[in-house]
């Protein structure tokens, strides 16, 4: 009898492979719904999955007609509810103890600082003078940041008491309403990406990251696997599965954000349990041969994972990220995709289209997406094709 998977937020990507090993129910939020969603999903229900007794009280009615075998979310908006319903329902799906520290970065940082692991000064802040306090109180430099946020969405470094007032606002501009500052952490930024059995972490994945850099550290490109030393890998992996198992982290994929600090010690900055954004699913598919939503749904669902083909030993994307700019055409996309070793171009830029501030990973405007023998190798070929692509601008 084929299974049946509640999925509760998604992209197209995941709603379709789950539904290659099973019969999906979907909850979307409106904004995601999507055509190859509908197509894929045997039942769809559009609403505010960010509600989780809404998403409780639809998946109990639905699970009294047809039993869910298992409930997952491969999307922010949707972790809280699916955990809910996991607990409500009874059935196979993430934590609910583990998704709501890890959707809480007040919560996670004092988890972690109360246990001694990844300790870093950090502080709740209501308003522009808690931010000053905190400021003065540390020495600075900070970081301001939702507490739920994601994306780069919200984030600002202060370095001094001039730059609270714009940090503060641009904080809250995606109307969420708690913030925290911590103690910045310097170093080149890296994402871990894993999965997880009956609490055994497997590192699947170390992803070097590229950013704007201060004050908003928006992600403008990805490289697999990271050029670090083996002894730098082998304290990341030791960090982040001490993480996953000191949140209760027990099934599933998890997406995990640190910094290597100068002594060599690695820094979380974050960890979520969904799978990396920003196609990093897709490097992890190219690179390593792992299908991290089929694993995972196939886990939920006690079917044994379906095999992937790796592709290349390494793979690297970046990221089409311009603002305040007009565009006036764009140009060889087609001579782009050509270049050998490029996966995929994807450009969302039209004629007369206004760019306006980059502010955070949803404002960028596509990528390139390559394979290569080396990381190096990988990350020349994109930057090869994105110098192909010919995009004039109004004066």
């Amino acid at each position: 009898m084929t299974k049946h998977l509640l999925v509760i937020g998604a992209q197209d990507s995941s709603v379709m492979k789950a539904a290659l090993d099973a019969q999906v129910t979907l909850f979307q939020v409106p904004r995601l719904v999507s055509g190859k969603q509908i197509a894929s999903a045997g039942r769809a229900c559009v609403f505010d999955i960010e509600s989780p007794r809404e998403a409780v009280l639809l998946a109990r009615a639905i699970h009294e007609h047809q039993p869910f075998d298992a409930v997952a979310s491969f999307l922010d908006a949707g972790l809280l509810s699916a955990a809910h319903v996991a607990e409500t329902l009874r059935i196979p799906g993430n934590s609910l103890e583990a998704v709501a520290t890890t959707r809480d970065k007040l919560a996670l940082r004092k988890l972690l600082n109360d246990h001694g692991v990844s300790t870093v000064a950090f502080q709740r802040c209501d308003t522009a003078a808690d931010v000053d306090r905190f400021l003065r109180a540390t020495a600075g430099p900070i970081v301001l940041k939702p507490a739920s946020g994601s994306g780069s969405s919200g984030v600002s470094k202060i370095d001094c008491e001039s730059q609270i007032p714009s940090a503060f606002e641009w904080a809250k501009m995606n109307r969420h309403s708690v913030l925290i500052a911590e103690a910045y952490v310097d170093g080149p930024e890296y994402s871990v990406e894993s999965l997880t059995r009956d609490g055994v972490h497997r590192i699947v994945a170390i992803t070097e990251k590229y950013t704007t850099g201060a004050p908003h550290f928006i992600e403008i490109g990805h490289r697999l696997p990271a050029p670090i030393p083996q002894i730098a890998r082998q304290r990341i992996e030791d960090l982040v599965t001490r993480v996953l198992s000191l949140i209760g982290h027990r099934v599933g994929v998890a997406h995990t954000e640190l910094r290597i600090t100068g002594t060599g010690n690695p820094v979380i900055i974050e960890t979520q349990l969904r799978q990396g954004g920003g196609q990093i699913w897709e490097m992890v598919e190219l690179a390593c041969g792992v299908d991290m939503i089929r694993e995972t749904c196939a886990y939920l669902l006690g079917l044994p994972p379906s095999p992937t083909a790796k592709k290349a030993d390494a793979a690297a994307i970046g990221f089409l990220a311009h603002q305040h700019k007009t565009v006036r055409e764009v140009r060889n996309l087609e001579r782009a995709a050509m270049v050998p070793g490029v996966v995929r171009v994807d450009c969302r830029l039209n004629r007369g289209q206004r760019i306006d501030a980059l502010t955070s990973a949803k404002s960028r405007q596509g990528y390139v997406i390559a394979v290569g023998e080396t990381p190096a190798i990988a990350w020349e070929t994109v930057q090869e094709a994105l110098a192909e692509i010919d995009i004039e601008w109004e004066q």
